[in-house]
């Protein structure tokens, strides 16, 4: 855990003392000082993103259901997935409490049920192998969708990389390795996203 984000369960502990002292009627005045303090400081770090070197990830998101996928097709596809690169020491606040990392789009990728990789991405290891020709179709046929950028939860995608497994559901990034001064943060994040786009970490 980064100290931005223990900065911020802080933020949340003393968001609920305050709530807990007005619900019994206590005074909470101070509470309320010290809650205002934290936000604060939680706002100048947030404000200012060269304090803080890009920890870039790259996460895989099970779209199929966003896919109309033809019955023909159905059982040779296991999963369609759409693969970003985020930067998960910025957060957002699209309109909520609740904070979201904005998923930069790599590219999208079909598993099908012959893909070579973990034996758990086989929902059926004894399916037959998929026709060299058919693995070609489905992937122009479903790959070219060009997913846009999306914001998404943070705790989803936190959990996911907690509980996924590495170099499949997620893996680690690091950062351009160039200094703030020569090179903004957007444009750090626009070079890794050419860098993973031609070379596919997931």
């Amino acid at each position: 855990m980064t100290a931005i984000d223990q900065h911020r369960d802080e933020i949340e502990f003393l968001r609920q003392q305050r709530d807990a002292a007005v619900a019994a009627g206590k005074p909470y005045e101070e509470a309320k000082r010290r809650l205002n303090l934290a936000v604060s400081k939680l706002d100048e770090w947030e404000d200012d993103l060269d304090r803080l070197p890009i920890d870039a990830w790259v996460v895989a998101i099970d779209e199929t259901s966003n896919y109309e996928i033809d019955e023909e097709d159905r059982p040779k596809i296991i999963a369609i997935r759409g693969i970003y690169i985020f930067d998960r020491h910025t957060r957002t606040h699209c309109c909520e409490l609740t904070p979201s990392y904005y998923l930069i789009h790599l590219y999208d990728q079909v598993l099908l049920v012959d893909d070579t990789g973990p034996p758990a991405w086989l929902d059926n290891p004894d399916a037959p192998p998929v026709d060299p020709y058919w693995q070609d179709t489905l992937y122009a046929k479903y790959e070219h969708e060009g997913n846009e950028n999306r914001y998404y939860h943070c705790y989803s995608i936190d959990h996911l990389i907690e509980n996924g497994r590495e170099n499949h559901n997620y893996a680690q990034a690091g950062a351009a390795g160039v200094d703030y001064s020569e090179m903004s943060h957007d444009d750090q994040m626009d070079s890794l996203r050419e860098r993973y786009c031609a070379n596919c970490i997931l």
